[in-house]
């Protein structure tokens, strides 16, 4: 039976964040405000409150009509992953995974306990209210870190019903290769996804694949007209969703070939793969995640710019911030480096997702030691005083 090593998930990372966490430490318990509000100079005064003060994960915040609920995933025990939703206030917290029917055979029939114990990225399904589409380790794990959700290798996409009943998967990954982050248009109509194919680096022959969509009953979901897309080259790709009026563009982050073992910068492309056009110019920050508003006014993204960390020095000395980009100007909204406890902990703020309004966010928090070994994950609300 396989067990990831904290060693391997420390040294190793991307999306930011492939953690171990487990029971909250007294020191977590004392450091970590239930809530404050801090000031940003134009933007006015944001509010922030700890969703989840342990066990949080990747998230997605649901944008319909038909609920406010927030999916993350979670890690519920050392070797094993699950994905859950809750309300924004913290009540109504399920398990959509843990015991899913299509992915509980799976488990049952796996050998050597290799299949389905990674499920993580949850994304909502834009139409209906009761959808996920999720990433889940397959029969071709190898049991190292490639496989957590954070890097999507050896993972194949699963739509489930939020009540767990039912569950079919809809996209097959080949052995080796990665299906990472995948994010659908407003209208349910298409998906992207970052993959990867089979090579010993896993930063490397990354590309975004755009799939259409169609509907129907578990079961009978479908992926088409697949497409595989470069838009800046050879280097590493990641998705981080659709924008425009008509859904024409997607936004990702993107490194280059031999730029380093880190994310460079986000970037905008239509979704044909054409005209790219850069979003953030960090090239030696940890810079990713550019996400716009509903409103598309302004877009989030997370960044070590803050700081002076460099490329070099690898993931253990990485800490991030939250930031809003906005009529071209930058403001910092999070400074959890600076506000808690920056002498024994680094905090990377990372995965996050707008809520139907665009004035709040919910943002997935890395509590990390100051050395470099990951400690736990939080979830935070973050509110503006007015929808960006």
């Amino acid at each position: 039976m396989r067990r990831p090593t904290g060693r391997a998930f420390a040294i190793l990372a991307v999306a930011l964040v492939v953690t171990w966490h487990g029971k909250p430490s007294e020191a977590q318990a004392q450091g970590a405000p239930i809530g404050y509000e801090r000031y940003v100079a134009g933007i006015g005064w944001v509010d922030f409150e700890l969703l989840i003060p342990s066990g949080g994960g990747r998230v997605s915040w649901y944008r319909g009509d038909e609920h406010d609920r927030i999916a993350f995933d979670s890690w519920v025990a050392p070797n094993r992953i699950e994905v859950f939703t809750i309300n924004p206030d913290g009540s109504d917290r399920r398990c959509v995974t843990c015991e899913a029917p299509g992915l509980e055979i799976a488990r049952s029939l796996a050998p050597d306990d290799r299949y389905a114990e990674f499920v993580g990225q949850p994304e909502w399904y834009p139409q209906g209210g009761d959808l996920l589409l999720v990433q889940v380790e397959n029969e071709h794990s190898a049991g190292s870190f490639r496989e957590h959700p954070s890097w999507g290798i050896n993972n194949d996409l699963w739509m489930l019903t939020e009540d767990g009943s039912e569950a079919q998967k809809v996209y097959d990954t080949p052995a080796g290769q990665a299906a990472l982050h995948p994010h659908f248009n407003r209208f349910g109509t298409q998906l992207v996804f970052a993959s990867k194919l089979a090579s010993a680096n896993p930063w490397q022959r990354w590309h975004i694949h755009r799939s259409d969509f169609e509907i129907g009953r578990i079961g009978q979901n479908r992926l088409t007209s697949h497409a595989a897309l470069q838009p800046l080259g050879a280097g590493f790709y990641e998705t981080h969703g659709f924008t425009g009026p008509l859904q024409g563009w997607m936004t990702f982050s993107f490194t280059p070939d031999g730029a380093g073992l880190f994310v460079q910068d986000s970037h905008a492309a239509t979704i044909g793969g054409t005209l790219p056009t850069r979003l953030t110019d960090e090239p030696t920050s940890w810079t990713e995640h550019a996400t716009y508003s509903p409103s598309e006014d302004s877009f989030a993204y997370n960044s070590s710019r803050a700081f002076k960390w460099q490329p070099v020095v690898g993931v253990s000395g990485l800490r991030t911030e939250l930031f809003l980009k906005k009529g071209g100007e930058a403001y910092q909204i999070t400074a959890m480096n600076q506000d808690r406890d920056p002498i024994n902990y680094q905090y990377v703020v990372s995965d996050f997702d707008w809520d139907r309004d665009g004035r709040r966010l919910v943002v997935q928090v890395a509590v990390n030691a100051s050395g470099g070994l990951p400690l736990w994950v939080e979830n935070w609300i973050v509110t503006f005083p007015e929808p960006q």
